[in-house]
């Protein structure tokens, strides 16, 4: 049986891609929760709007410059160390790599 350059059969893909795989799905559950995040934030800050005077000032405030713009952040972007954005980039890095050592080898 003919084999990759990682040992698995060829056209199958090898351990480490699949694993990759499962670790983009991750990263898939780890963004869907982040938005979630997200959206049960804007719902305490409007909560906080309606009550209005320093519970909108301070709770609200915080909740909409710390807590959603952080969950957000880590998200979405790629330059924010640890974001799923930036994990992504690495995990797909890795598959690129994976499978130009499939094609070449």
């Amino acid at each position: 049986m003919a084999r990759d350059m990682l040992g698995g059969p060829r056209g199958a893909p090898s351990s480490e891609m699949q694993a990759l795989y499962e670790l983009d799905e991750a990263l898939d559950n780890v963004e869907s929760a982040l938005f979630q995040v997200v959206d049960a934030a804007e719902d305490a800050s409007r909560i906080a709007d309606r009550i209005g005077g320093e519970v909108k000032r301070t709770v609200g405030g915080q909740i909409e410059s710390y807590l959603k713009a952080t969950a957000k952040s880590f998200a979405e972007n790629r330059n924010q160390a640890g974001s799923v954005a930036s994990l992504r980039r690495i995990v797909q890095d890795e598959m690129d790599y994976l499978r130009e050592g499939e094609q070449y080898g």
